[in-house]
């Protein structure tokens, strides 16, 4: 949500004419308050915030487990049932350069930023 925001808000500087200008910031503005509506509502919880510091702990501590499950490993190539992973590969980053290309800032970023969280 933020990503896509801010992309907005760039768009909405850089547009071409004055009404790409109000229509990008006006749908900014949404954006950036839905997001701060939606984080709002995760500290709505019975551990409040501490909820949100065991998450970070966990993810970013090295002795976890995230170390160890093969879900939130990078992709190994070597293993025969990932070819279509590397045949989607060129087809998404096509995708995110195209949508580059057409002016959608908000399109390219999230399908390439998606590419590179897939790979790490």
């Amino acid at each position: 949500m933020a990503v896509w925001s801010a992309a907005e808000h760039v768009e909405g500087l850089f547009g071409l004419t004055q009404e790409g200008h109000v229509v990008h910031a006006q749908w900014s503005r949404w954006f950036s308050l839905t997001a701060l509506a939606c984080l709002a509502a995760t500290l709505v919880n019975p551990y409040g915030i501490e909820l949100h510091k065991h998450i970070v702990e966990y993810l970013f501590s090295s002795g976890t487990v995230t170390a160890q499950v093969a879900e939130w490993l990078s992709p190994d190539f070597h293993n025969p049932r990932l070819h279509w992973f590397e045949l989607l590969l060129p087809l998404g980053a096509a995708a995110g350069l195209w949508h580059g290309l057409r002016g959608r800032l908000a399109w390219c970023v999230l399908t390439l930023g998606g590419l590179h969280l897939a790979l790490v």
